[in-house]
């Protein structure tokens, strides 16, 4: 995969450190043309997201058990959408946040 260009850290819905990240020539190179879009989150965060890249948007929800990116390395063909000047807008609304619990018990 080729190096992913980066949102600046931003944050939302009381989590800091979340961050996008947008891989124009796909995660994984296919051939298909199609660009990668990923949402990092912290650990311990269930999140459901509207991610988008132009009008092209998935609703998805990840358990982050470690700070990743998830999302979709195939999101959608990148030249459907790019503007006139070049640019693309990516985006991220987050739907459903919440802090995972995880406990150990001893017997």
């Amino acid at each position: 995969a080729q190096d992913p260009l980066h949102s600046p850290l931003f944050s939302a819905a009381g989590l800091e450190g979340l961050q996008l990240r947008f891989y124009p020539i796909g995660y994984r190179a296919r051939g298909d043309e199609a660009c990668g879009l990923f949402l990092v989150c912290p650990a311990g965060i269930f999140a459901r997201f509207r991610i988008g890249l132009g009008d092209a948007v998935k609703v998805l929800e990840h358990t982050y058990e470690e700070r990743e990116p998830f999302g979709r390395g195939s999101f959608c063909r990148l030249a459907d959408k790019i503007k006139e000047d070049g640019s693309v807008t990516c985006s991220v609304e987050l739907l459903e946040i919440r802090r995972v619990l995880e406990t150990e018990v001893r017997g």
